[in-house]
């Protein structure tokens, strides 16, 4: 049996940008550079800790951007994650499968950073 998988967005996932809408955020922000896109932004706590949960449970941890691998890469280096990180993709614009996703893919999981709750 294969392992599982988890695959995690970047911006608005790990990263959060939009500083504004989440004012109970008091951690540092922090300063991120790659290939010339540079950016300053909050760390998801809740989903960098569900990352390391998952990879305890041996899960293979992929975290992917729509702006490319390097700039996944670069997140996940500044937030500490690389140990856990199977590997690093530019998200997708197509996919080809017999099934359409919502057969295979089992559940989003997303924890609001101002709640702490599941959406």
């Amino acid at each position: 049996m294969s392992r599982r998988t988890l695959y995690v967005d970047v911006d608005e996932t790990l990263l959060l940008h939009d500083m504004a809408s989440y004012p109970s955020i008091t951690s540092k922000p922090i300063k991120i550079s790659c290939q010339g896109r540079s950016c300053v932004g909050f760390a998801h706590a809740a989903h960098v800790e569900l990352i390391k949960k998952f990879w305890g449970l041996g899960y293979d941890i992929y975290i992917w951007s729509k702006t490319g691998k390097e700039w996944a890469e670069a997140v996940a280096r500044k937030l500490g994650l690389r140990k856990y990180v199977t590997s690093y993709l530019t998200k997708p614009d197509y996919y080809m499968d017999d099934h359409p996703a919502e057969q295979w893919m089992l559940q989003r999981v997303y924890i609001d950073p101002e709640t702490g709750k599941q959406k």
